[in-house]
């Protein structure tokens, strides 16, 4: 998040997205999801679990990821 800030501003609107929810039942998780939440929520942000594979939440991601840019050039 440090460079990420230095390089694109203090305000730069964004969400964290996990992805691959799809291998969840195979593979387990990786990242816990309540900690992933937290530090988002921390960061003035959401968290969504997406699956380029089965789509899930992908456009719900975008969306929410768009809707966010508009609003902080409101």
């Amino acid at each position: 998040m440090t460079e990420i800030r230095q390089f694109a501003g203090e305000d730069i609107p964004f969400i964290l997205i996990g992805n691959k929810a799809d291998l969840l039942e195979d593979v387990g998780r990786v990242i816990n999801k309540e900690e992933a939440k937290s530090f988002a929520e921390n960061e003035n942000s959401i968290y969504i679990e997406t699956s380029a594979k089965t789509g899930e939440h992908v456009d719900a991601a975008f969306t929410e990821l768009t809707r966010r840019i508009i609003d902080s050039r409101t």
